[in-house]
């Protein structure tokens, strides 16, 4: 009976051991998983970073890209304390970003397109920190939320100081942008116009901005065409002779919002040269 005895006890010492080395492994094969979703979470963030500076420079601030290329090659260190410390600032910066940065930059971003790419940035950050928290639970590590806390607190401030000194360079810059794009439309109007005098010489020039775009001559945008483009309103006035053969035009374009989407007015006609006025008015020939 004795020796039955030890041996029930062996095998029940057999069993839990393989029972703990099989939890063990799972655990193991668990958090190799996760650690690959982190990892892939990061990098697409970095990656949508790259894109967004891409096709919008002054919109895109380079520092984000290469803070989110910092813990992507973080976590790309092997397991032990500094990937573990890895993955805290990944759930933080995730939280960060899904929280703050994201609705910061959907309200800061025109058009449905923009504001997609921002939300699919939001949901790579919502990627990022669940898997960091998952990945850190496979590890035996658990959520200490006086660190969360202070790591969160420590990135938000970071978030603010950098948004304080980056925001009004960046509402210039789209000033700027929006300026030189008036401008450019002022050249393209021009342009169609006196290509719209050559292949009518009878008339001359066009009546007006939709003469020239698509209903007309194709040679005008849409947008332009119907009298707003990149917050600026455009208006074209076409000049009669006694003939009523139109030989002269004027065309200017004023900001939407003053102040808001350019700083700037411009005027052209049939010389072809562009002037402009900072002044909040109507530009006129007289102007430089």
């Amino acid at each position: 009976m004795e020796i039955l005895a030890e041996l029930i006890r062996a095998l029940r010492g057999k069993v839990a051991v393989s029972n703990t080395s099989e939890r063990a492994s799972h655990a193991q094969d668990n958090s190799r998983y996760w650690l690959r979703a982190v990892r892939i979470s990061a990098l697409a963030s970095f990656l949508l970073f790259l894109v967004g500076y891409g096709f919008a420079p002054d919109d895109v601030n380079p520092f984000w890209a290469a803070l989110f290329l910092c813990f992507f090659l973080m976590l790309l260190l092997p397991q032990g304390k500094p990937l573990r410390i890895a993955l805290r600032l990944a759930r933080a910066m995730g939280v960060v970003g899904f929280l703050i940065i994201a609705p910061v930059g959907i309200l800061a971003t025109e058009g449905m397109g923009g504001r997609s790419f921002v939300g699919v940035f939001a949901l790579t950050q919502l990627a990022v920190a669940v898997t960091a928290t998952k990945t850190l639970g496979h590890l035996g590590q658990k959520i200490r939320w006086t660190r969360v806390f202070a790591t969160v607190g420590v990135l938000v401030f970071i978030v603010l100081i950098n948004a304080a000194m980056s925001i009004p360079m960046l509402l210039a810059a789209r000033k700027v942008a929006r300026e030189k794009s008036a401008v450019s439309a002022l050249h393209k109007i021009n342009e169609c116009a006196a290509a719209y005098a050559t292949a009518h010489a009878e008339q001359g020039y066009p009546a007006s901005l939709s003469a020239m775009g698509p209903a007309g001559g194709g040679c005008l945008s849409a947008q332009v065409a119907l009298g707003e483009w990149q917050g600026y309103r455009f208006t074209y006035t076409a000049g009669v002779d006694p003939g009523v053969r139109v030989t002269t035009y004027a065309a200017s374009g004023r900001p939407i919002s003053y102040g808001e989407s350019g700083n700037k007015s411009f005027y052209t006609d049939e010389s072809g040269k562009i002037r402009f006025t900072p002044d909040n008015r109507e530009p006129t020939a007289g102007d430089p």
